[in-house]
């Protein structure tokens, strides 16, 4: 009983005080105020009669009308060009714009990071206060709530299995998953590869955030409090953030809004833990894995970064050329890497990744879920109460963005074509039948006569044809030379001997000097061929066997 329903009685008591000698004297009278002053008292004393809470009135999270209906709105501002700095190794330079922006997003809460404070509140089956979230804080909603069937999903060998919890709280949540992880963990073989990554710039925390998909409000403070953010550097400063689902643990949407509450539609609300402006919200899953935060700071230029970043986690080869006469490798070990893990089984510490293949390692271990290595909360759906619906929120965040561009000094590829064996058959028939060649071409320019040299060994050349060197990575060389003029040249100077089995004596077809003049190869992408045509030098003559040799020179930057 509510103390206010007393109220009415204090006037009646008096009331009746006052009148009760005159009430003694009429009978009549008498009847008229007990029955008056008992129907009174029924009305303030009986039980409350309350209509059900009235959720569908409590609205639903902002959504700033500046934002966009879905996606991400990008304003930039003002752009500050940077001092240039040399680029790695101090070659070519290192150009860096900041732009600052405002950006607005909204965000549909169907697959919202698990950020600082979401430990114990944030769980399947739990409510949580839409007003409070919005606000950046996770505060419960503590009605006393109903239970339910909780599904298990995602776990290789293992089907889909679903339990019930007598109530959906934490202890017993939590108790229910555990069960069911336990009894599905010998069946579990292998983890199912459920990745998925988030690759952007991180130059200051706001942009990290964004880029994530939450702004300011909300935090993950042992993550860019160990990466240190807001230091500022010369060069490029890139993330790559790396998701593995191990599993998901969902709830069935709640037939009516009231069924996630223990009393239903008597539920009660006595300390206003729901209202105008705070919607009840409730978490519909729950996916639990690991998660890797990559920071690269670098000299080169951001896309190299990224772009280098993309190869390492899709497990392409360090080869890779991710921009011209640049490698993944390169790239990734002349620059500086450290990371985070959340979910492999220990504290979360900064620790150093040293170059591409670094990277790799960190991504592929701990990539098997085990009871010893359970994951934690990646991501979680929030949906409205009232309409089980997703639950949509503005994001909106000023940021400034640093981007770099490496200018670096021209290059000239040199790759072997082909090579061509003639007559060898007819002059040599106790060989076999194919013809192996070892061999190097040193190249030297008008600005460097310090020889780089490019193997042009080939084997199983088949004779009187032609055999290609199918554009081997390995078997090629990119030449630097700073703003080439008509006058530079390129000098290659090839050698080539013709390799025999005992007793046979190699055929040496001695060496030949080019020099090509760049005048017509000052255009990136230009390229022109050089043949080198060899003699058998000890059978030059009447018994002369010939090999030609092509190469390539291309302007690649």
């Amino acid at each position: 009983m509510n103390d206010f329903h007393y109220k009415p009685l204090i006037p009646i008591t008096m009331f009746i005080f006052l009148n009760v000698k005159q009430a003694i004297n009429s009978c009549k009278l008498l009847t008229t105020y007990l029955v008056f002053a008992l129907l009174l008292l029924a009305t303030a004393c009986k039980d409350d009669v309350f209509e059900p809470l009235p959720l569908p009135n409590y609205g639903t999270l902002q959504t700033d009308p500046g934002s966009p209906q879905s996606g991400t709105t990008l304003t930039a501002g003002t752009t500050d060009t940077l001092p240039t700095v040399a680029g790695p190794g101090d070659k070519g330079e290192l150009r860096c714009h900041k732009t600052s922006y405002n950006a607005r997003q909204i965000q549909e809460l169907s697959n919202m990071i698990a950020t600082d404070g979401t430990t114990g509140i944030i769980f399947p089956g739990a409510i949580i206060q839409g007003g409070a979230f919005e606000a950046g804080n996770f505060t419960p909603v503590t009605i006393p709530k109903a239970g339910g069937p909780l599904t298990l999903n995602g776990l290789s060998g293992g089907e889909e299995i679903t339990v019930i919890a007598d109530v959906y709280d934490y202890d017993e949540v939590s108790q229910k998953i555990n069960g069911m992880l336990n009894n599905v963990s010998k069946e579990v073989n292998a983890t199912v590869a459920n990745f998925s990554y988030v690759l952007e710039e991180a130059y200051s925390k706001e942009e990290f955030q964004f880029n994530l998909g939450f702004d300011a409000r909300y935090g993950l403070t042992q993550v860019t409090g160990e990466f240190s953010l807001d230091k500022e550097i010369e060069g490029s400063r890139v993330m790559l953030k790396f998701d593995q689902v191990f599993y998901t643990i969902s709830i069935n949407d709640p037939e009516t809004q009231y069924s996630l509450f223990a009393d239903g539609e008597n539920a009660r609300d006595p300390e206003h833990q729901m209202g105008e402006g705070n919607p009840p919200l409730y978490v519909k899953s729950a996916s639990y894995g690991r998660q890797i935060y990559f920071i690269v700071e670098s000299k080169y230029g951001t896309e190299e970064v990224k772009a280098s970043l993309d190869a390492a986690y899709k497990g392409l080869g360090g080869s890779v050329e991710v921009s011209a006469g640049l490698t993944a490798s390169k790239i990734l070990d002349e620059s500086s890497i450290t990371y985070i893990v959340r979910g492999g089984g220990s504290a979360i510490a900064l620790e150093e990744a040293p170059g591409f293949n670094a990277v790799q390692r960190v991504i592929r271990e701990g990539a098997s879920w085990s009871l010893s290595n359970p994951g934690i909360l990646l991501a979680y759906e929030l949906r409205y109460l009232a309409t089980r619906q997703p639950a949509r929120i503005a994001m909106v965040t000023d940021f400034v963005r640093k981007t770099c561009r490496l200018d670096q000094p021209a290059a000239y590829r040199i790759t072997p074509v082909y090579i061509d064996c003639i007559d060898c058959r007819e002059l040599d028939p106790f060989d076999d039948d194919k013809r192996e060649f070892s061999g190097n071409a040193r190249i030297t320019t008008s600005r460097n006569p310090e020889p780089q040299i490019l193997p042009v060994s080939i084997f199983g050349v088949p004779p009187g044809d032609k055999k290609s060197y199918d554009e081997n990575p390995e078997l090629r060389g990119d030449i630097e030379l700073e703003d080439p003029r008509a006058s530079d040249y390129i000098r290659i100077n090839m050698n080539l001997i013709e390799l025999d089995d005992p007793p046979n004596a190699d055929d040496d077809f001695g060496d030949i000097t080019h020099t090509l003049k760049l005048d017509n190869l000052l255009e990136v992408n230009a390229s022109t061929t050089l043949d080198f045509h060899f003699w058998d030098m000890v059978g030059k003559g009447a018994n002369e066997q010939q090999a030609i040799v092509q190469l390539r020179i291309t302007r690649i930057r």
